[in-house]
């Protein structure tokens, strides 16, 4: 064997011991090979074929320095390439067959681009939320309309334009009896009150309360407030059983007025007029002061709690706002009952002295108040409380000074 020879089975044996050049050596000869297959080039590839690796391929023997060259090319083409790339090349001598594609700078003219993945039709997916909406000019924010009854059923027809009718036909609904007051005339009837992307729009349908009609369309009302709503090419039914008493409240009130007083002949017929020259805003206009059906909540938390509770009552209970809560406004008759009750019995829970007119006929600036039983005068023996009065609130501890022996019987 001749020098040359040996020297070179040294350098393959020497190749052969070491597990790292091995594996770029057979990096390096697949990546030669004339019958492998075309793939796309990725972002760090082996160096091309030189002129001592062509010799060394041709021969099937590495001497060192060939080995040495292959070693010094192939990391000069890794050292920018992915890590996870370089790891896998290191140590399996091979590319990963996933191409990995940061971005439009990493792909080349004939590589394949990722495409996102197609929608999946049994994916349960969230629904869009609705866009606002957005009323046109063409669409009548307040209308007047009729009340009578179509075969057994009371109804709101109203006479409005296709755009209005395509709005009142899709948005949410309320209705509510309403009894108008201060037209010259008492008015009775139904209100329908629309939410059309946060805006309100309203239609009333008044009657004659002096007409024998009226009587019979409340008296089905009374017992069951339930609404046909008739609009060009649209009907909806509107049901509100809570409010049977709010009803029988408009109708009675109403009457009572009508009866207080001379009215013209044409009395009605102009306070119709003053109602339909009303905007929606006008006619919505609330209560001055509202009593909001989270009181009986918040009543309980303190002495201090309850009392504010008292005087939201107690003004809120005044003859003409409390007509317009129930007659206009549309809260509930057993729903203010609730709340009145909830809230007088946090004021004898308290020791709070209770208005004597925080009913419907309470007014004036100066009022006397009479006490709970729970405030008894110094000069008096003691007296059991009664079972009504012992039941009527949940016995907890009261704060220091809340149960004194005597207690305020005036309040301005």
């Amino acid at each position: 064997m001749s020098a040359g020879t040996g020297r070179r089975d040294d350098a393959s044996r020497t190749a052969e011991a070491d597990p790292e050049r091995s594996a770029l050596r057979a990096a390096v000869a697949r990546a030669l090979t004339p019958s492998a297959p075309e793939t796309p080039r990725p972002a760090a590839v082996l160096p091309a074929p030189t002129a001592e690796a062509s010799a060394a391929d041709s021969s099937g023997t590495w001497s060192r320095r060939q080995v040495e060259a292959a070693d010094a090319a192939a990391r000069r083409g890794l050292e920018g390439a992915d890590s996870r790339q370089v790891s896998d090349a290191a140590v399996t001598g091979t590319w990963p067959k996933r191409q990995i594609l940061e971005g439009p700078g990493d792909s080349g003219p004939g590589w394949p681009r990722p495409q996102e993945e197609p929608p999946r039709s049994n994916r349960p997916g969230r629904a869009p939320a609705n866009p606002p909406l957005r009323l046109g000019s063409d669409v009548q924010r307040a209308a007047l309309a009729s009340l009578g009854r179509d075969g057994g059923a009371v109804q709101v027809t109203a006479n409005v334009n296709e755009a209005t009718a395509r709005v009142w036909a899709t948005v949410p609904l309320k209705v509510r009896p309403i009894h108008l007051r201060g037209l010259g005339y008492p008015l009775v009837g139904v209100r329908v009150v629309a939410d059309a992307g946060g805006e309100a729009l309203v239609i009333d349908a008044v009657v004659d309360v002096g007409e024998p009609m009226t009587l019979d369309l409340f008296k089905q009302l009374t017992r069951e407030f339930k609404i046909r709503l008739a609009l060009p090419g649209h009907q909806r039914e509107l049901l509100a059983p809570e409010l049977q008493r709010n009803a029988a409240s408009c109708l009675e009130s109403a009457q009572a007025q009508l009866g207080t007083g001379e009215f013209p002949p044409d009395a009605y017929r102009t306070a119709r007029e003053l109602l339909a020259g009303r905007n929606a805003a006008q006619r919505l206009e609330p209560a001055r002061t509202p009593i909001p059906e989270s009181l009986p909540e918040t009543c309980r938390d303190s002495a201090g709690a309850a009392w504010l509770a008292l005087e939201r009552l107690d003004q809120g209970s005044r003859k003409e706002n409390l007509a317009r809560l129930l007659e206009v406004d549309g809260l509930s008759v057993d729903t203010y009952e609730k709340i009145r009750s909830a809230v007088l019995a946090a004021a004898i829970e308290f020791g709070l002295p209770a208005p004597a007119a925080s009913g419907a006929a309470g007014s004036g600036p100066t009022r006397r108040a009479t006490p709970v039983p729970s405030c008894r005068s110094s000069s008096r023996p003691a007296r059991p409380r009664s079972p009504a009065v012992r039941t009527s609130a949940p016995s907890r501890p009261r704060p220091p000074g809340a149960g004194s022996s005597t207690c305020a019987s005036t309040r301005t």
